[in-house]
Protein backbone atom coordinates (compact mmCIF):
# COMPACT_ATOMS: atom_id res chain seq x y z
CA UNK A 1 0.00 0.00 0.00
CA UNK A 2 1.29 3.46 -0.94
CA UNK A 3 1.89 6.00 1.80
CA UNK A 4 0.05 9.33 1.99
CA UNK A 5 3.11 11.13 0.55
CA UNK A 6 3.46 8.53 -2.21
CA UNK A 7 -0.16 9.02 -3.23
CA UNK A 8 0.12 12.80 -3.33
CA UNK A 9 3.26 12.57 -5.44
CA UNK A 10 1.48 10.18 -7.81
CA UNK A 11 -1.67 12.23 -8.36
CA UNK A 12 -0.03 15.67 -8.44
CA UNK A 13 1.54 14.77 -11.77
CA UNK A 14 -1.86 13.88 -13.24
CA UNK A 15 -2.96 17.30 -14.46
CA UNK A 16 -5.53 18.01 -17.17
CA UNK A 17 -2.57 18.45 -19.51
CA UNK A 18 -1.72 14.78 -18.97
CA UNK A 19 -5.14 13.19 -18.43
CA UNK A 20 -8.35 14.48 -20.01
CA UNK A 21 -11.05 15.27 -17.42
CA UNK A 22 -14.36 13.50 -18.06
CA UNK A 23 -17.54 13.69 -15.97
CA UNK A 24 -18.88 10.41 -17.34
CA UNK A 25 -15.89 8.33 -16.23
CA UNK A 26 -15.80 10.09 -12.86
CA UNK A 27 -19.52 9.50 -12.30
CA UNK A 28 -18.98 5.84 -13.17
CA UNK A 29 -16.35 5.53 -10.42
CA UNK A 30 -18.48 7.57 -8.00
CA UNK A 31 -21.45 5.23 -8.39
CA UNK A 32 -19.25 2.29 -7.37
CA UNK A 33 -17.74 3.82 -4.23
CA UNK A 34 -20.39 6.27 -2.91
CA UNK A 35 -23.96 5.87 -1.74
CA UNK A 36 -25.47 9.03 -0.24
CA UNK A 37 -28.55 9.25 1.94
CA UNK A 38 -31.52 10.93 0.25
CA UNK A 39 -31.62 13.21 3.31
CA UNK A 40 -28.20 14.72 2.54
CA UNK A 41 -28.56 18.11 0.87
CA UNK A 42 -25.92 19.35 -1.58
CA UNK A 43 -24.79 22.97 -1.92
CA UNK A 44 -22.46 23.67 -4.86
CA UNK A 45 -20.53 26.96 -5.02
CA UNK A 46 -18.78 28.47 -8.03
CA UNK A 47 -17.59 31.96 -8.96
CA UNK A 48 -14.43 33.81 -9.89
CA UNK A 49 -13.67 34.96 -6.34
CA UNK A 50 -15.14 34.62 -2.85
CA UNK A 51 -16.00 30.93 -3.03
CA UNK A 52 -13.87 29.87 -0.07
CA UNK A 53 -15.19 32.56 2.27
CA UNK A 54 -18.80 31.89 1.27
CA UNK A 55 -18.37 28.16 1.84
CA UNK A 56 -16.75 28.71 5.23
CA UNK A 57 -19.59 30.98 6.35
CA UNK A 58 -22.21 28.45 5.25
CA UNK A 59 -20.33 25.63 6.98
CA UNK A 60 -20.02 27.50 10.28
CA UNK A 61 -23.65 28.62 10.21
CA UNK A 62 -24.89 25.08 9.59
CA UNK A 63 -22.65 23.70 12.34
CA UNK A 64 -24.02 26.33 14.73
CA UNK A 65 -27.44 24.92 13.89
CA UNK A 66 -26.29 21.46 14.96
CA UNK A 67 -25.96 20.09 11.44
CA UNK A 68 -23.33 17.61 10.30
CA UNK A 69 -21.46 19.08 7.34
CA UNK A 70 -18.94 17.84 4.81
CA UNK A 71 -16.93 20.64 3.20
CA UNK A 72 -14.81 20.30 0.07
CA UNK A 73 -12.65 23.21 -1.13
CA UNK A 74 -9.64 23.84 -3.34
CA UNK A 75 -6.84 24.59 -3.59
CA UNK A 76 -5.25 24.05 -0.20
CA UNK A 77 -2.88 26.60 1.34
CA UNK A 78 -0.80 24.40 3.65
CA UNK A 79 -1.86 20.73 3.63
CA UNK A 80 -3.82 18.63 1.15
CA UNK A 81 -6.35 17.45 3.73
CA UNK A 82 -7.49 21.05 4.26
CA UNK A 83 -9.62 20.35 1.20
CA UNK A 84 -11.74 17.68 2.89
CA UNK A 85 -13.34 18.50 6.25
CA UNK A 86 -16.15 17.04 8.30
CA UNK A 87 -17.71 19.45 10.78
CA UNK A 88 -14.77 21.79 10.22
CA UNK A 89 -12.12 19.17 11.03
CA UNK A 90 -9.68 17.92 8.40
CA UNK A 91 -9.99 14.23 7.61
CA UNK A 92 -7.00 12.11 8.48
CA UNK A 93 -4.21 11.07 6.15
CA UNK A 94 -5.20 7.45 6.77
CA UNK A 95 -8.74 8.11 5.56
CA UNK A 96 -7.44 9.77 2.41
CA UNK A 97 -5.07 6.89 1.64
CA UNK A 98 -7.95 4.44 2.13
CA UNK A 99 -10.06 6.38 -0.38
CA UNK A 100 -7.28 6.64 -2.94
CA UNK A 101 -6.79 2.87 -2.71
CA UNK A 102 -10.52 2.34 -3.22
CA UNK A 103 -10.58 4.67 -6.23
CA UNK A 104 -7.61 2.87 -7.74
CA UNK A 105 -9.41 -0.45 -7.28
CA UNK A 106 -12.64 0.72 -8.92
CA UNK A 107 -11.44 3.02 -11.69
CA UNK A 108 -10.79 0.16 -14.07
CA UNK A 109 -9.40 1.32 -17.42
CA UNK A 110 -10.00 4.99 -16.63
CA UNK A 111 -7.18 7.44 -16.00
CA UNK A 112 -8.00 10.21 -13.54
CA UNK A 113 -6.68 13.72 -12.95
CA UNK A 114 -5.47 15.09 -9.62
CA UNK A 115 -8.76 16.92 -9.13
CA UNK A 116 -10.80 13.84 -10.02
CA UNK A 117 -8.92 11.76 -7.45
CA UNK A 118 -9.35 14.53 -4.86
CA UNK A 119 -13.06 15.04 -5.48
CA UNK A 120 -13.87 11.34 -5.50
CA UNK A 121 -11.91 10.85 -2.27
CA UNK A 122 -13.82 13.69 -0.60
CA UNK A 123 -17.22 12.42 -1.73
CA UNK A 124 -16.42 8.88 -0.66
CA UNK A 125 -15.38 10.07 2.81
CA UNK A 126 -18.58 12.11 3.09
CA UNK A 127 -20.79 9.20 1.98
CA UNK A 128 -19.67 7.21 5.03
CA UNK A 129 -20.42 9.94 7.59
CA UNK A 130 -24.25 10.26 7.51
CA UNK A 131 -24.07 14.01 6.90
CA UNK A 132 -26.88 16.54 6.70
CA UNK A 133 -25.13 18.76 4.16
CA UNK A 134 -22.34 18.71 1.61
CA UNK A 135 -20.87 22.11 0.75
CA UNK A 136 -18.76 21.71 -2.39
CA UNK A 137 -16.50 24.21 -4.13
CA UNK A 138 -16.08 24.07 -7.89
CA UNK A 139 -12.41 24.14 -8.91
CA UNK A 140 -12.63 25.85 -12.32
CA UNK A 141 -15.79 26.78 -14.20
CA UNK A 142 -18.72 24.53 -13.41
CA UNK A 143 -20.18 22.64 -16.35
CA UNK A 144 -17.17 20.35 -16.84
CA UNK A 145 -15.77 20.54 -13.30
CA UNK A 146 -15.61 17.22 -11.44
CA UNK A 147 -17.79 18.57 -8.62
CA UNK A 148 -20.62 18.79 -11.16
CA UNK A 149 -21.11 15.01 -10.95
CA UNK A 150 -23.20 15.87 -7.88
CA UNK A 151 -26.71 17.28 -8.24
CA UNK A 152 -27.00 20.53 -6.30
CA UNK A 153 -30.07 21.21 -4.17
CA UNK A 154 -28.93 24.85 -4.22
CA UNK A 155 -26.37 26.39 -6.59
CA UNK A 156 -24.37 29.52 -5.77
CA UNK A 157 -22.42 31.82 -8.08
CA UNK A 158 -20.52 34.35 -5.95
CA UNK A 159 -19.36 36.60 -8.79
CA UNK A 160 -18.08 36.41 -12.36
CA UNK A 161 -15.07 38.13 -13.83
CA UNK A 162 -12.27 37.31 -16.24
CA UNK A 163 -10.08 34.39 -15.14
CA UNK A 164 -9.10 31.03 -16.65
CA UNK A 165 -10.07 32.35 -20.09
CA UNK A 166 -8.11 29.57 -21.76
CA UNK A 167 -10.57 27.07 -20.30
CA UNK A 168 -13.78 29.04 -19.84
CA UNK A 169 -13.96 31.59 -22.66
CA UNK A 170 -12.68 35.06 -23.46
CA UNK A 171 -15.59 37.13 -22.06
CA UNK A 172 -17.74 37.14 -18.93
CA UNK A 173 -20.79 35.89 -20.83
CA UNK A 174 -18.93 32.74 -21.91
CA UNK A 175 -17.55 32.29 -18.40
CA UNK A 176 -21.04 32.75 -16.96
CA UNK A 177 -22.37 30.04 -19.26
CA UNK A 178 -19.72 27.60 -18.04
CA UNK A 179 -20.26 28.42 -14.37
CA UNK A 180 -24.06 28.16 -14.61
CA UNK A 181 -23.55 24.58 -15.77
CA UNK A 182 -23.95 23.60 -12.09
CA UNK A 183 -27.64 24.65 -12.08
CA UNK A 184 -30.26 21.92 -11.78
CA UNK A 185 -33.83 21.96 -13.06
CA UNK A 186 -36.22 23.85 -10.75
CA UNK A 187 -33.61 24.04 -7.98
CA UNK A 188 -32.89 27.46 -6.41
CA UNK A 189 -29.95 29.58 -7.52
CA UNK A 190 -28.28 32.26 -5.34
CA UNK A 191 -26.28 34.87 -7.23
CA UNK A 192 -23.93 37.69 -6.37
CA UNK A 193 -24.36 41.05 -8.10
CA UNK A 194 -23.53 42.04 -11.70
CA UNK A 195 -24.08 38.64 -13.28
CA UNK A 196 -23.81 38.32 -17.08
CA UNK A 197 -26.95 37.59 -19.10
CA UNK A 198 -25.88 33.99 -19.78
CA UNK A 199 -26.36 33.09 -16.10
CA UNK A 200 -29.95 34.32 -16.10
CA UNK A 201 -30.65 32.59 -19.40
CA UNK A 202 -29.49 29.25 -18.00
CA UNK A 203 -31.56 29.75 -14.85
CA UNK A 204 -34.62 30.54 -16.96
CA UNK A 205 -34.11 27.53 -19.25
CA UNK A 206 -34.03 25.27 -16.19
CA UNK A 207 -36.89 27.07 -14.39
CA UNK A 208 -34.64 27.78 -11.41
CA UNK A 209 -35.98 30.15 -8.71
CA UNK A 210 -33.34 32.89 -8.72
CA UNK A 211 -32.21 35.10 -5.83
CA UNK A 212 -29.85 37.95 -6.69
CA UNK A 213 -27.79 40.14 -4.35
CA UNK A 214 -29.15 43.67 -4.64
CA UNK A 215 -32.57 42.48 -5.82
CA UNK A 216 -34.13 39.67 -3.78
CA UNK A 217 -31.72 40.18 -0.89
CA UNK A 218 -29.28 42.83 0.34
CA UNK A 219 -26.86 43.61 3.14
CA UNK A 220 -25.50 46.86 4.49
CA UNK A 221 -23.55 48.19 7.42
CA UNK A 222 -24.71 51.28 9.30
CA UNK A 223 -22.50 52.30 12.18
CA UNK A 224 -22.03 49.25 14.37
CA UNK A 225 -24.95 47.31 12.91
CA UNK A 226 -25.08 44.94 9.95
CA UNK A 227 -28.55 44.54 8.46
CA UNK A 228 -29.61 41.81 6.05
CA UNK A 229 -32.89 41.95 4.14
CA UNK A 230 -34.19 38.99 2.18
CA UNK A 231 -37.35 37.84 0.46
CA UNK A 232 -38.09 35.52 3.40
CA UNK A 233 -36.46 37.09 6.47
CA UNK A 234 -34.47 40.03 7.78
CA UNK A 235 -31.60 39.88 10.28
CA UNK A 236 -29.69 42.47 12.29
CA UNK A 237 -26.52 41.97 14.30
CA UNK A 238 -23.38 43.57 15.67
CA UNK A 239 -20.86 44.80 13.12
CA UNK A 240 -17.41 43.38 12.59
CA UNK A 241 -13.96 44.75 11.87
CA UNK A 242 -12.64 46.48 8.75
CA UNK A 243 -11.18 43.23 7.42
CA UNK A 244 -14.47 41.40 7.80
CA UNK A 245 -16.34 44.27 6.13
CA UNK A 246 -14.26 43.72 3.02
CA UNK A 247 -13.85 39.95 3.09
CA UNK A 248 -17.28 38.84 4.23
CA UNK A 249 -20.12 41.33 3.72
CA UNK A 250 -21.49 40.19 0.33
CA UNK A 251 -20.51 36.58 1.01
CA UNK A 252 -22.39 36.72 4.31
CA UNK A 253 -25.53 37.87 2.49
CA UNK A 254 -25.23 34.97 0.05
CA UNK A 255 -24.74 32.51 2.92
CA UNK A 256 -27.75 33.80 4.86
CA UNK A 257 -29.97 33.62 1.77
CA UNK A 258 -28.86 30.03 1.18
CA UNK A 259 -29.75 29.00 4.73
CA UNK A 260 -33.08 30.82 4.54
CA UNK A 261 -33.93 28.90 1.38
CA UNK A 262 -32.98 25.64 3.10
CA UNK A 263 -35.36 26.45 5.94
CA UNK A 264 -32.59 26.73 8.52
CA UNK A 265 -33.15 28.96 11.53
CA UNK A 266 -30.82 31.95 11.67
CA UNK A 267 -30.32 33.31 15.15
CA UNK A 268 -26.70 34.22 15.67
CA UNK A 269 -24.24 37.02 16.11
CA UNK A 270 -22.58 37.98 12.81
CA UNK A 271 -19.39 38.86 14.67
CA UNK A 272 -19.19 35.34 16.15
CA UNK A 273 -19.77 33.70 12.76
CA UNK A 274 -17.16 35.78 10.95
CA UNK A 275 -14.64 35.09 13.71
CA UNK A 276 -15.28 31.36 13.32
CA UNK A 277 -15.03 31.61 9.54
CA UNK A 278 -11.65 33.28 9.15
CA UNK A 279 -9.54 31.71 6.45
CA UNK A 280 -5.76 32.22 6.29
CA UNK A 281 -4.46 34.09 3.29
CA UNK A 282 -7.60 36.14 2.66
CA UNK A 283 -6.69 39.77 3.36
CA UNK A 284 -4.92 38.43 6.44
CA UNK A 285 -3.11 41.22 8.25
CA UNK A 286 -0.96 40.42 11.26
CA UNK A 287 1.82 41.88 13.42
CA UNK A 288 0.74 45.28 12.03
CA UNK A 289 3.14 44.60 9.15
CA UNK A 290 2.38 41.53 7.04
CA UNK A 291 -0.57 41.28 4.66
CA UNK A 292 -1.11 37.90 2.99
CA UNK A 293 -3.66 37.50 0.23
CA UNK A 294 -4.16 34.70 -2.30
CA UNK A 295 -5.66 37.06 -4.92
CA UNK A 296 -4.61 35.85 -8.35
CA UNK A 297 -6.63 37.79 -10.92
CA UNK A 298 -7.40 41.49 -11.52
CA UNK A 299 -10.85 41.22 -9.93
CA UNK A 300 -9.54 39.85 -6.63
CA UNK A 301 -6.61 42.29 -6.65
CA UNK A 302 -9.13 45.13 -7.09
CA UNK A 303 -10.84 43.81 -3.96
CA UNK A 304 -7.44 43.82 -2.20
CA UNK A 305 -6.84 47.39 -3.39
CA UNK A 306 -10.09 48.51 -1.77
CA UNK A 307 -9.03 46.91 1.49
CA UNK A 308 -5.77 48.88 1.31
CA UNK A 309 -7.81 52.12 1.26
CA UNK A 310 -9.07 51.49 4.81
CA UNK A 311 -7.72 53.36 7.81
CA UNK A 312 -5.54 50.37 8.74
CA UNK A 313 -3.15 51.34 5.96
CA UNK A 314 -3.38 55.16 5.94
CA UNK A 315 -0.01 56.67 5.04
CA UNK A 316 1.76 53.32 4.98
CA UNK A 317 4.08 52.38 2.12
CA UNK A 318 3.56 48.99 0.50
CA UNK A 319 6.42 46.64 -0.40
CA UNK A 320 4.90 43.86 -2.50
CA UNK A 321 6.05 40.28 -3.08
CA UNK A 322 4.48 38.94 -6.26
CA UNK A 323 4.56 35.47 -7.85
CA UNK A 324 1.90 34.16 -10.27
CA UNK A 325 0.93 31.36 -12.61
CA UNK A 326 1.86 31.89 -16.26
CA UNK A 327 -1.79 31.83 -17.34
CA UNK A 328 -2.80 34.78 -15.15
CA UNK A 329 -3.39 38.35 -16.28
CA UNK A 330 -0.43 39.74 -14.37
CA UNK A 331 -0.60 43.02 -16.32
CA UNK A 332 -4.12 43.60 -14.99
CA UNK A 333 -3.07 42.62 -11.47
CA UNK A 334 -0.14 45.06 -11.48
CA UNK A 335 -2.28 47.82 -12.96
CA UNK A 336 -4.64 47.60 -9.97
CA UNK A 337 -1.82 48.27 -7.48
CA UNK A 338 0.90 50.13 -9.37
CA UNK A 339 -0.04 53.49 -7.83
CA UNK A 340 -0.10 52.00 -4.31
CA UNK A 341 3.06 49.86 -4.25
CA UNK A 342 6.38 51.57 -3.46
CA UNK A 343 8.55 48.67 -4.59
CA UNK A 344 7.98 45.22 -6.10
CA UNK A 345 9.88 42.02 -5.29
CA UNK A 346 9.31 39.48 -8.04
CA UNK A 347 9.81 35.72 -7.76
CA UNK A 348 8.73 32.46 -9.32
CA UNK A 349 6.79 30.36 -6.79
CA UNK A 350 7.35 26.61 -6.58
CA UNK A 351 4.52 25.56 -8.87
CA UNK A 352 4.19 23.69 -12.15
CA UNK A 353 3.97 26.72 -14.46
CA UNK A 354 5.11 29.95 -12.80
CA UNK A 355 5.27 33.11 -14.87
CA UNK A 356 8.93 33.92 -15.48
CA UNK A 357 10.12 36.85 -13.39
CA UNK A 358 11.70 38.40 -16.50
CA UNK A 359 8.24 38.59 -18.09
CA UNK A 360 6.88 40.42 -15.06
CA UNK A 361 9.88 42.77 -15.08
CA UNK A 362 9.05 43.83 -18.65
CA UNK A 363 5.59 44.93 -17.52
CA UNK A 364 6.98 46.79 -14.51
CA UNK A 365 9.58 48.56 -16.70
CA UNK A 366 6.76 50.00 -18.80
CA UNK A 367 5.00 51.34 -15.70
CA UNK A 368 8.18 52.95 -14.36
CA UNK A 369 7.83 51.00 -11.12
CA UNK A 370 10.75 50.19 -8.87
CA UNK A 371 11.36 46.45 -8.62
CA UNK A 372 13.84 43.73 -7.64
CA UNK A 373 14.07 40.27 -9.21
CA UNK A 374 14.60 37.51 -6.67
CA UNK A 375 15.59 33.85 -6.66
CA UNK A 376 12.46 32.46 -5.06
CA UNK A 377 9.65 33.69 -2.82
CA UNK A 378 11.71 33.34 0.38
CA UNK A 379 14.37 35.69 -0.93
CA UNK A 380 11.70 38.11 -2.18
CA UNK A 381 10.06 38.09 1.23
CA UNK A 382 13.36 38.68 3.07
CA UNK A 383 14.29 41.57 0.79
CA UNK A 384 10.87 43.19 1.00
CA UNK A 385 10.94 42.88 4.79
CA UNK A 386 14.44 44.37 5.03
CA UNK A 387 13.83 47.21 2.55
CA UNK A 388 10.52 48.24 4.13
CA UNK A 389 10.72 50.87 6.85
CA UNK A 390 9.31 50.22 10.32
CA UNK A 391 5.85 51.61 9.52
CA UNK A 392 5.57 50.02 6.06
CA UNK A 393 3.53 46.98 5.00
CA UNK A 394 4.92 43.83 3.41
CA UNK A 395 2.27 42.51 1.04
CA UNK A 396 2.44 38.96 -0.38
CA UNK A 397 -0.01 38.00 -3.15
CA UNK A 398 -0.50 36.45 -6.58
CA UNK A 399 -1.02 32.74 -5.83
CA UNK A 400 -1.75 30.22 -3.10
CA UNK A 401 1.78 28.93 -3.74
CA UNK A 402 3.33 32.36 -3.21
CA UNK A 403 1.51 32.92 0.07
CA UNK A 404 2.31 29.38 1.22
CA UNK A 405 6.07 29.88 0.72
CA UNK A 406 6.05 33.25 2.47
CA UNK A 407 4.12 31.80 5.42
CA UNK A 408 6.58 28.96 5.87
CA UNK A 409 9.57 31.26 5.61
CA UNK A 410 8.13 33.63 8.21
CA UNK A 411 7.36 30.69 10.49
CA UNK A 412 10.97 29.48 10.13
CA UNK A 413 12.28 32.94 11.05
CA UNK A 414 10.02 33.11 14.12
CA UNK A 415 11.09 29.64 15.30
CA UNK A 416 14.78 30.51 14.93
CA UNK A 417 14.53 33.80 16.83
Amino acid sequence: MKSYIDWLEKIQSLTSRVVKPDLFKTKEVLDQICHFSSNTKVIVVTGTNGKGSTIELITQMLMNNGKKVGTYTSPHLFEFNERIRVNGIKVTEEEIVEEFESIEKHKGRHELTFFEYSTLAALSVFSKKDLDYLVLEVGIGGRLDTVNIMNADISIVTNIDLDHQKWLGEDVDSIGKEKSGIFRKKKPVVLGSNMPLSVFETAKELSCPTYVLGNEFSIQKQGLIVEYKGSKNSHRSTSFSLREDYVYLDNLAIAITTLDLLGENINFNFLKITEQSKLPGRCEFFEDRYLMDVSHNPSSVSFLKNYLTTSLFDGKRIFAVLGVNEEKDVHGMIRELEDRVSEWFIAEPKMSQPLKKENISQILCKTGSKFTLCDGVSEAFVKADSFADKEAIVLVFGSFFTVNEAYFHLKKIRQAS
